[in-house]
């Protein structure tokens, strides 16, 4: 078996250190996002419950974008 050159491999970028968001921070981006601007008013709810979600769950855009109605038990949520 013969192991590539350094050449034929693609080179890697350098990721950046993530940022990570205090509380303050959290709720000044909330905040923020209650007051966009919207034509039929789902704007603000969107995304101020978009950035919660992220803050108190750790999920990225992509998870919180592809949950469904059936991935939320809401009778095991209220019971609690």
């Amino acid at each position: 078996m013969e192991i590539p050159t350094q050449e034929l491999l693609p080179h890697c970028y350098p990721r950046r250190s993530p940022y990570i968001y205090n509380h303050r921070e959290i709720m000044q981006l909330i905040d923020a996002a209650k007051n966009l601007p919207s034509a039929n008013g789902l704007r603000s709810y969107t995304y101020s419950t978009l950035i919660g979600l992220m803050a108190v769950t750790g999920m990225r855009v992509g998870e919180i974008t592809a949950l469904n109605r059936e991935d939320v038990d809401l009778t095991r949520l209220v019971q609690g």
